[in-house]
């Protein structure tokens, strides 16, 4: 099974990319998915799956990352043939997809594609390096004195980033486990996985905070 947003060791260009121009380029191009024309959109996903090879990306690898865009549509469809049959549109017009949802998709499909790709090529401590190093430039930048106790929002932010991955690998535990016990996908799994799934996250979030906590340097 394929860990979305997971990190995978490589000697690709992006793998060896700094990875502040990585974070950085991670919130520019995040922004630039959302008012890029719609064709621009189309054009940006054909390169990109023209140069998976450069990053080792496997074609069946960024099907299977595109699992939950795939949940999302379906979601967007039955919500727009419900609404279209409130409407009393005629047939068949409430079961032919509007462009602007596939417009929708096409942008949410590139911003995934795009986390995915940084997050397989940088480790999570590179994150959090980089996002120090960010905001000591800033406090640099305004003079002033960039000791560790002012990086608290490099703390809050890369333990954000981090924890993205760690969700998508809890959530595939938790189904593998359910999978294991010849559990069946539906409305029951949720309901069953649901609450175990935020009590795990918790638990690792709670591990993970007293790890940084145990590395400042005022407690060493």
């Amino acid at each position: 099974m394929v860990r979305l947003f997971g990190y995978r060791s490589g000697s690709s260009f992006l793998h060896k990319c700094d990875a502040r121009i990585k974070l950085i380029s991670l919130f520019v191009l995040g922004t630039c998915v959302f008012i890029l024309p719609r064709n621009a959109v189309i054009a940006c996903i054909a390169i990109f799956f023209a140069l998976s090879p450069a990053i080792r990306f496997p074609m069946k690898e960024i099907l299977l990352s595109l699992k939950p865009i795939v949940y999302y549509a379906l979601i967007l469809y039955i919500s727009s043939i419900v609404s279209a049959l409130f409407a009393h549109a005629p047939f068949p017009l409430p079961f032919i997809p509007s462009e602007r949802d596939i417009v929708i998709l096409c942008r949410l499909a590139l911003a995934f594609l795009i986390a995915n790709a940084i997050y397989r090529t940088t480790s999570p401590l590179e994150l959090r390096e980089a996002v120090e190093s960010i905001e000591r430039g800033v406090v640099r930048i305004f003079r002033q004195r960039a000791e560790y106790r002012r990086l608290l929002f490099s703390e809050s932010l890369s333990l954000l980033i981090v924890l993205i991955p760690e969700v998508f690998a809890v959530w595939q535990a938790v189904f593998r486990a359910w999978k294991a016990r010849c559990g069946k996908k539906g409305i029951r799994m949720v309901l069953t996985l649901f609450p175990v799934f935020i009590s795990v996250c918790m638990k690792r979030t709670y591990i993970m905070s007293l790890a940084l906590k145990a590395r400042r340097p005022e407690n060493t």
